[in-house]
């Protein structure tokens, strides 16, 4: 693989009898559904970026913080860009490299308040449905425009803290409890054992990315899914594609996922 100077780590290894495993269970990073949704979800950026640069996303410099399995990045990796995929999540790098190696294309495990790439030296970050996961969302935002040369975009993705319908535990209004109460609705409902998601509402979300000027795509996700790879906003997408384009733009704060660009000045 192919390493980005200055990223200050090694690609994370693969071992060669690794199959599938993570503590002798199967992994769930390794059904191929999970893998069709994260490539339809790659596609959609894909599409944003080419739109909002004019053009086909190649040979560019860029870092997907919060990877995963890697889906983004090999996507880039795939149209000629040179690509880091950083997680902290030692398993699904692990999968990453094993499963789906690609040239021009290097893993390493880090957190995302402290990412170890050089200062300017990147085109493009993707930061897509990371920031809730993450306890110090603050200091993630200063490490994507710290690493972003002036001119450089983000793509950034993520919930919104007052959507009715929780994605990543799918009870209604989880996400606007006190972390006790949430905590105590998804154990009486077995959903889990702790409620660990970081969401924040549009404003908050703006005020996370401030320095940045905001390009918003999430109400043209709702108007021209087609033309994005056929995906939407989160689960009101059918229903909100009904409403008049400029009633969706002054709407666009209440919807269940926001999906911007964020342009280093």
């Amino acid at each position: 693989m192919h390493s980005i100077a200055g990223m200050g780590a090694d690609p994370t290894p693969a071992p060669k009898d690794w199959a599938c495993r993570d503590r002798g269970r199967p992994a769930p990073y390794m059904h191929e559904s999970m893998y069709a949704d994260r490539f339809a979800k790659a596609n959609k950026i894909s599409a944003i970026l080419s739109d909002f640069l004019g053009g086909p996303v190649k040979g560019r410099r860029c870092a997907d913080v919060g990877c995963a399995i890697g889906a983004v990045a090999i996507r880039l990796a795939e149209s000629g860009n040179e690509v880091v995929g950083i997680d902290l999540n030692r398993a699904a790098l692990l999968e990453a490299v094993a499963v789906r190696p690609r040239e021009l294309l290097a893993f390493i495990q880090s957190d995302a308040a402290a990412i170890p790439i050089s200062s300017e030296s990147l085109d493009i970050v993707i930061a897509a449905q990371v920031y809730e996961h993450t306890p110090d969302p603050e200091s993630m935002a200063q490490e994507v425009y710290r690493i972003l040369r002036p001119g450089g975009v983000c793509f950034f993705s993520g919930p919104n803290k007052y959507t009715l319908l929780e994605e990543h535990y799918w009870l209604p209004f989880l996400s606007w409890l006190p972390r006790q109460w949430a905590t105590a609705y998804i154990k009486l409902f077995r959903r889990g054992g702790q409620y660990d998601i970081h969401s924040l509402s549009w404003r908050d979300l703006r005020g996370l990315w401030r320095r940045f000027t905001v390009v918003d795509y999430t109400w043209r996700l709702v108007k021209e899914p087609e033309r994005f790879g056929g995906y939407g906003v989160g689960w009101g997408s059918k229903m909100a594609s009904r409403v008049p384009s400029f009633l969706i733009r002054r709407l666009a704060c209440l919807a269940p996922n926001f999906n911007w660009i964020l342009v280093k000045g």
